[in-house]
């Protein structure tokens, strides 16, 4: 039990300490896109604090009262690993999608390309997140299999949600090609 918590803690310090591993850039520009434009010009950005409680508290909510209900991860480890190990690849292919979208005058399909962008890096690295807890929850037992399995529901909940978001800023990109003939 112990072994694994010290093993993922220092993976976990190694890599964050690492300066050419750092991912604080991607953090910063995914929470970028919780800002909300505001229509008057005397009102500064505020975060939405609806999105925030959607995207996070609202999985957190989830995974606690799974993993008070016992429900157990451990019998679907396998399949999400695989699912999300697809999705990440899948994700990863879209990038230069949306590196090769030229930049237009339209301010809100610019921002879209961007924050889906965004959005994208940081769920390849939510993905790559959740792969290493998921095989951390399939070697472990007791207290920390409770504690994992709390972790990997609230960040798979996170990585559906953001799928979706994704989905929502597709649909803004492509709609706007397909309007403008592009």
């Amino acid at each position: 039990m112990w072994i694994e918590i010290t093993l993922f803690l220092i993976l976990t310090i190694l890599i964050l300490s690492h300066k050419k591993l750092r991912f604080t850039r991607i953090f910063k520009n995914y929470f970028k896109i919780f800002y909300n434009d505001s229509k008057k010009e005397d009102s500064k950005k505020r975060v939405c604090i609806y999105d925030l409680i959607m995207l996070f508290v609202f999985p957190l909510l989830i995974s606690i009262y799974l993993v008070w209900c016992k429900k157990i991860l451990i019998i679907v480890v396998s399949d999400l690993i695989t699912i999300i190990s697809i999705m990440s690849a899948l994700l990863f292919s879209l990038l230069p999608l949306l590196i090769s979208l030229q930049k237009t005058e339209n301010a809100r399909f610019n921002k879209a390309v961007e924050e889906t962008f965004n959005v994208i890096s940081f769920e390849i690295l939510l993905g790559i997140f959740a792969l290493f807890l998921l095989v951390f929850c399939k070697i472990s037992q007791g207290f920390v299999l409770n504690i994992l399995n709390n972790l990997c529901y609230y960040i798979v909940s996170i990585y559906i949600i953001n799928i979706f978001l994704i989905l929502k800023r597709f649909a803004i990109i492509f709609t706007y090609k397909l309007e403008n003939n592009l």
